[in-house]
């Protein structure tokens, strides 16, 4: 039996790799990569957000900026090496300029994130604790396009 397991674990790999590789098919395993490290960056960014707030009194924009600056970094790293990875060692610049498009690109959702928080915190009445909660509705979408189609676009050359 336990010579199984760590064939299935092999095939399932392989599997996985096959689909990922796959012209038509490859999009669902990226997504789904995508969407794993979208939750740990959203567990991120609501975690450091909700400590600013009440561990450390922070005012809820100020707490927000936080909770962007951490899972932003948390973003290049993990969509960079797990998720629109193409295999090959990036030199200092191309990190750089990558990094530069993933805060880019966060930066205009943070903006987004902003406003929202303003609107349904001081306008429309929303707690604080909450309106985080529906400002992904908009902004994860948001940072997906972004990322698959810009920060990470693959070039034509290679």
């Amino acid at each position: 039996m336990n010579k199984k397991l760590p064939n299935i674990a092999s095939e399932l790999k392989n599997l996985i790799e096959r689909i990922e590789k796959h012209e038509k098919w490859g999009w669902i395993v990226q997504f789904i990569k995508f969407s794993i490290v979208g939750v740990i960056n959203t567990l991120i960014d609501l975690g450091v957000y909700y400590f600013c707030l009440y561990q450390l009194s922070f005012h809820y924009q100020l707490a927000t900026f936080f909770g962007f600056i951490v899972s932003v970094t948390n973003a290049y790293l993990l969509n960079g090496f797990f998720v629109f990875s193409d295999g090959r060692k990036k030199t200092l610049p191309e990190n750089l300029k990558t990094y530069a498009k993933t805060v880019l690109g966060y930066a205009s959702t943070y903006l987004l994130s902003v406003f929202l928080m303003w609107l349904w915190v001081d306008v429309l009445g929303i707690p604080e604790g909450i309106a985080p909660l529906l400002r992904l509705i908009i902004t994860v979408p948001l940072n997906y396009v972004i990322n698959k189609f810009w920060t990470f676009r693959k070039n034509k050359n290679g």
